[in-house]
C-alpha cells in the first residue's frame, strides 16, 4: 500500500488500532508503519506520551528503523513526531502551511499544524545487497552486459550469439587464461575487475577458459550446451580447443 492509498482508506474515519483510549494520534501512525511502511507495529506500542519517542529507551527502538531528517527536507509520507506530544505523517508544504495526515481530536485528514518541536523521520533504505561474485560478458551483436552475481547467466543460450569477453569482480584473487580464436591461449596473469579477458571489435569467440580462485563456474559451448560445475583450480579447462566452438555463457559462484 502506497501513503496516498492509505490516506484515501482512512480520511473522514476515525481508528482505533490498539484498543486502548479511544482513537489517538499514534493509532493512526501504528497503522500507517505497519500497513504502508511493513514494519513492526512494536515500534509505537506503549508508548503513551508520544514525545517519549524521542529519548531513550525507546528512542533506540525507532533509530533502528527510522533516520531523522531535517524539516526543511521532509518529503511525503515521512513520520512527524512533536515534542509536545503528537505524531502524524506530513503530507505538503503549500508555500506558508505545513500540512500532516493526522488524527486527534479530529477524525483522519489532512490537517495543517504549525507548531514547533517537530522531529522528522523517514524508513530506513534497504541495506544495498552485497554480491560474492560478479562478472559480465561482452556478446556478438549485443556489446557489454549489465554485471551478473552469484550463479546468473552472463552471455546468452539459444541465440548462437558468441560470449567475445568476460570481465569478473571478485574480493579475492583471480588469475585469468583464455584460448582465443587465431589467437590461441592468453594469460592475464591476475586480474581486476577492469581487465578484459578476451577480445572486443575483432569479431573473435572465446573458446575456453582457464580460471583460478575462490570460486566455481561453468561454462555453455555452442552445440554442446552447459559443461558441469568446476573448480576454479587454474588447472582446469572449461570450452574447447581445436574444434571451431564458441562459448555463449558462463556463470560464476563462490565456493
Amino acid at each position: 500500500m502506497t501513503y496516498n492509498e492509505f490516506k484515501k482508506k482512512y480520511n473522514g474515519k476515525y481508528t482505533d488500532f490498539d484498543g486502548y483510549y479511544g482513537c489517538q494520534c499514534w493509532d493512526l501512525a501504528q497503522r500507517y508503519v505497519t500497513e504502508v511502511l511493513g514494519l513492526p507495529r512494536a515500534i509505537l506500542d506503549g508508548c503513551g506520551l508520544v514525545s517519549n519517542m524521542l529519548y531513550p529507551p525507546k528512542r533506540e527502538i525507532l533509530d533502528k528503523y527510522f533516520d531523522e531528517v531535517p524539516v526543511n527536507q521532509m518529503v511525503e509520507g515521512d513520520v512527524c513526531i512533536w515534542e509536545y506530544g503528537h505524531i502524524a505523517i506530513y503530507d505538503h508544504w503549500d508555500g506558508s502551511n505545513l500540512w500532516y495526515f493526522s488524527q486527534n481530536p479530529n477524525p483522519c485528514q489532512v490537517m495543517i499544524i504549525n507548531r514547533g518541536g517537530v522531529h522528522a523521520f523517514r524508513k530506513k533504505a534497504p541495506a544495498p545487497i552485497k554480491h560474492k561474485i560478479s562478472y559480465k560478458a561482452h556478446v556478438q551483436n549485443i556489446d557489454w552486459q549489465d554485471w551478473k552475481h552469484d550463479g546468473e547467466t552472463a552471455g546468452t543460450t539459444g541465440k548462437a550469439l558468441r560470449m567475445e569477453a568476460i570481465k569478473i569482480d571478485y574480493k579475492g584473487e583471480v588469475f585469468a587464461k583464455a584460448h582465443i580464436q587465431n589467437i590461441g591461449w592468453k594469460d592475464y596473469g591476475k586480474i581486476t575487475k577492469d581487465t578484459v579477458i578476451g577480445t572486443t571489435g575483432k569479431g573473435l569467440r572465446l573458446e575456453c577458459l582457464c580460471l583460478k580462485g575462490n570460486f566455481k563456474y561453468r561454462v555453455h559451448i555452442g552445440g554442446f550446451g552447459w559443461t558441469c560445475w568446476t573448480n576454479a583450480d587454474g588447472i582446469a579447462t572449461l570450452g574447447s580447443v581445436g574444434q571451431g566452438l564458441k562459448l555463449e555463457a558462463i556463470e560464476m559462484k563462490e565456493l
